[in-house]
């Protein structure tokens, strides 16, 4: 049980950190083609 629970904590956080990073690239491209 602790181990399932720990499972989803961890794919919580790893959704979470792929989004956020996700989000930091699409930002990044976002302001490059805004300043070119």
């Amino acid at each position: 049980m602790c181990s399932v629970v720990s499972i989803l904590i961890c794919q919580a956080c790893l959704t979470t950190y792929y989004i956020s990073l996700h989000y930091i690239y699409l930002a990044d491209t976002f302001i490059q083609s805004d300043v070119q």
